[in-house]
């Protein structure tokens, strides 16, 4: 029931890891969508969300987040968390009330074209920087597999655009390519 629940959740979300827990709910539990009332569903971006289901508070989000609201995160799984960091994987925490359920692990797929895209920009003399909101650990994995590059990462959504242009004021001419998010 609990991915029945994150995914009725994360269907008011528009952060594509939203979509992934959707496309999972999907796969694995048809019915997910059904007797399910969620009420009272906010974004806090780059946190998590939270929703009230069947008068419970349930929330999704980041351990970070989970600290600020006070939450208590058992201490293997921050390990398994940090472990799965280094591979590049994001942690998505669950908590109904006070009681932190577990942690989810997803992996964002890069695009096909991804790497060939940034190999012909450095041919060009081009500077590549990942701009990420995620984990140091999760950027750092990411920017390895592509091949290196800068990274800038644990940024707040609403604080990109800042360090864009402070990179402007540097002399740098910048171009970004996102998710859709900001």
């Amino acid at each position: 029931q609990v991915v029945s629940v994150m995914a009725k959740i994360e269907r008011q979300s528009e952060h594509s890891l939203a979509q992934a827990i959707m496309d999972y709910a999907n796969h694995h539990v048809p019915d997910w969508n059904r007797h399910i009332v969620c009420d009272d569903f906010k974004a806090w971006p780059g946190q998590g969300v939270s929703a009230k289901v069947q008068h419970q508070a349930w929330y999704l989000g980041t351990h970070k987040w989970f600290t600020e609201l006070g939450l208590s995160c058992p201490e293997g799984l921050i390990s398994q968390a940090n472990e799965q960091a280094h591979l590049g994987r994001t942690s998505m925490w669950i908590a109904r009330d006070q009681q932190v359920l577990g942690v989810v692990f997803i992996e964002d797929q890069l695009r096909p074209d991804a790497l060939t895209l940034i190999n012909r920009l450095k041919a060009r003399g081009k500077t590549i920087t990942l701009l990420s909101g995620d984990r140091q650990e999760v950027a750092h994995a990411v920017a390895n597999h592509l091949g290196g590059m800068e990274v800038i990462a644990e940024v707040m959504p609403g604080d990109k655009s800042q360090v864009i242009e402070a990179l402007q004021l540097r002399g740098q001419r910048v171009a970004m390519v996102g998710d859709g998010i900001n």
